[in-house]
């Protein structure tokens, strides 16, 4: 049977994959890459990563993209700018500015669309099958699952700093890896998704706090009684 794939071909074959694939890109392509892992494997842990991990990703992806729009007047254009070469040459000219043709503007609607699949459309997918297969949003965020979806995220950062700069840190800023007019794109990503991963903790707390709150009330109940 050749699915779902065992984790552990993956982890062989992993090493000898070519470092363009994940290296010098941004962190979509490593949520990207963990959602195809999930689809070979199946493994139910990781869907709920990646759930997470979509949060994450969209809040700071969505913030840079409106940063650009309300202190630059720049629609969509950090998304223009990195798309594959074959759609950003017909979107953008030679010193980097967006132009607006028919011919632009059918790709420019193709990248929504890729975009929209690509960043919302997989967490939101997975969160179906999620609840299709019977899980709650409780148990999506886990204790297990938001430790490590913060832990990658912050991993992506750490190898690019090594990578380009020979230091170490825990929040890449540069032009290395995306195509940007600005870096104050970068700080509003990171606290945008702070803000979702701390949005997410105080889900948990407060469920667990009403969950334990309605489980000392039907206990004083059951004494009542």
């Amino acid at each position: 049977m050749l699915w779902p794939v065992k984790p552990i071909y993956i982890l062989i074959v992993a090493p000898f994959l070519p470092s363009w694939l994940y290296l010098s890109r941004g962190y979509t392509v490593w949520y990207n890459l963990t959602a195809l892992v999930y689809v070979l494997t199946n493994i139910e842990p990781i869907r709920r990563f990646v759930i997470v991990q979509g949060i994450g990703v969209c809040a700071g992806w969505y913030a840079a993209m409106a940063n650009d729009v309300i202190h630059h007047g720049r629609f969509a254009h950090i998304l223009y700018m990195n798309m594959p070469s074959c759609m950003k040459t017909a979107m953008v000219d030679e010193s980097g500015e967006v132009f607006y043709t028919y011919n632009s503007l059918v790709y420019m609607a193709i990248s929504h669309a890729l975009d929209t699949f690509l960043h919302p459309g997989i967490a939101y997918l997975l969160y179906k099958a999620h609840r299709r297969a019977g899980g709650t949003v409780e148990e999506i965020f886990s204790w297990k699952i938001l430790a490590a979806a913060f832990v990658v995220s912050r991993l992506w950062s750490l190898v690019h700093i090594i990578h380009h700069n020979g230091k170490i840190g825990a929040w890449y800023f540069g032009y290395d890896i995306y195509h940007l007019n600005d870096l104050d794109c970068w700080m509003v990503a990171y606290v945008a998704e702070s803000v979702a991963f701390a949005c997410m903790v105080g889900y948990k707390i407060l469920h667990r706090r009403n969950t334990n709150m309605q489980k000392t009330n039907k206990k004083a109940k059951e004494k009542a009684i």
